[in-house]
């Protein structure tokens, strides 16, 4: 499933998972990468989550408790696909590894183009060279092609990182954006048996240097 990336799946190695928000998915893909990496050794694991749910988030690593991760926070009012099912089951997952750091990157920008440089720059102090560091975004945010996004800012500080785009094969999610909130389709089954990572031969170009297909998709529904 991770052949692919094996070399990024070691200490030093960096691999940014691009989503689509709201889905069981997604985040089971990146428990599963986790878990394949701490085989190796230690693991970051950086998620688009704001910064003020670090609490939160180091509170149910440490106990398992579901309500520990609700610390208050606008974050869990988006709705938006981010802190649902989806979040608790790869925070389960990765609670039990032997070295794993989970960092929620996200917080309070002026704009959009400042909320990708401060990702980024959030992502690049918890990268540990003895580590290999995970990162879980939405599938803009994970671009490399050019400065706007947080993948090329990334990029440039780890030029040999790794940049997947999710690939879903029909389902649902559960998302809120400014036209719709709610339960997306995301299209008819194709039967694509494809699962796990697969590398293009070039780099595409968004700046993603190849994807993860997770098969259909599950709605993962908010926590509140």
């Amino acid at each position: 499933m991770f052949d692919a990336i094996d070399r990024e799946l070691a200490p030093g190695g960096v691999v940014v998972f691009g989503e689509i928000h709201g889905t069981l998915e997604a985040p089971a893909m990146i428990a599963r990468a986790a878990e394949y990496a701490a085989t190796r050794g230690p693991v970051t694991v950086a998620i688009e989550v704001p910064d003020d749910v670090q609490p939160g988030i180091d509170a149910f690593l440490a106990t398992g408790e579901r309500a520990s991760l609700l610390v208050p926070s606008a974050f869990w009012s988006y709705r938006d696909g981010r802190g649902g099912e989806g979040l608790v089951a790869l925070l389960a997952a990765v609670r039990s590894l032997r070295d794993v750091i989970v960092v929620a990157f996200d917080g309070s920008f002026e704009s959009a183009e400042a909320r990708d440089v401060g990702m980024a720059h959030a992502i690049l102090r918890a990268i540990r060279p003895t580590a290999a560091c995970l990162v879980s975004c939405g599938n803009l945010h994970a671009r490399t092609s050019e400065p706007r996004w947080m993948g090329d800012h990334l990029r440039a500080r780890h030029p040999a990182l790794v940049a997947l785009d999710v690939e879903i094969d029909g389902g649902a999610a559960f998302v809120a954006t400014a036209e719709h909130a709610g339960l997306r389709d995301l299209g008819r089954t194709t039967g694509d048996p494809r699962r796990g990572v697969v590398r293009y031969a070039a780099r595409d170009e968004h700046g993603f240097d190849g994807a993860y297909h997770v098969g259909p998709a599950t709605p993962s529904l908010p926590l509140s």
